[in-house]
């Protein structure tokens, strides 16, 4: 009976996690849709996705664990400049 019982808990998490890479997929899909209907500046959008990420992400920082922060810096800055070359050439396309 407790072999069932986590069987179909183990199921439950597999279907959830399905479930999260399936609305993971379809927002990062749909943010070059949105890039392009957004009557605003490359680098607003730009700053404002980041702004939202940091948020997002904000709680899930260990501040204590963080050794190299040349490392996390440059890290920061390839990043964001990855991000708005992305917006650039989403919204000259």
């Amino acid at each position: 009976m407790l072999e069932c019982l986590i069987m179909i808990n183990k199921n439950t998490e597999l279907n959830l996690a399905r479930l999260y890479i399936l609305i993971a997929a379809f927002i990062w899909s749909s943010g070059g849709v949105l890039i392009k209907n957004i009557d605003a500046n490359p680098a607003f959008i730009s700053l404002g996705r980041s702004a939202v990420a940091g948020i997002a992400l904000l709680p899930f920082v260990r501040f204590k664990k963080i050794k190299n922060i040349k490392k996390l810096i440059f890290l920061s800055l390839s990043y964001s400049t990855c991000l708005t070359t992305f917006v650039i050439s989403t919204k000259l396309t």
